[in-house]
């Protein structure tokens, strides 16, 4: 299973588990060099404006379209997995996720 995300995500990733989960810097940077080798980083070409509510939403969309993917997993209930699928990609949940492709890890 092929997975990717974009310098944004990564960002966005980081600031929220400062944020809301109080991770210190040493913690955030021991992550992201894991998921730099764990995920193939892009940045982008194109540029997308399906979701109005939150522009930077957008971005989560461009790098699943840029990246020709097959899911786009957010936990992101209001803006994003509301769309069910965009451009060809299926938009789940995690729990979603794993009840689909590991049913047997799942429960």
């Amino acid at each position: 299973m092929h997975t990717a995300a974009s310098r944004f995500i990564l960002d966005e990733l980081q600031r929220n588990l400062k944020q809301k989960v109080f991770w210190d810097e040493e913690a955030l940077q021991r992550l992201r060099k894991r998921l730099r080798l764990a995920f193939t980083v892009l940045e982008p070409r194109i540029r997308i404006h399906a979701i109005k509510r939150v522009e930077a939403d957008n971005r989560i969309l461009e790098c699943a379209v840029e990246d020709k993917a097959d899911v786009l997993i957010t936990g992101d209930l209001r803006d994003i997995r509301p769309l069910g699928h965009f451009q060809g990609i299926a938009i789940l949940t995690p729990r979603e996720f794993l009840q689909k492709y590991f049913p047997s890890i799942s429960d």
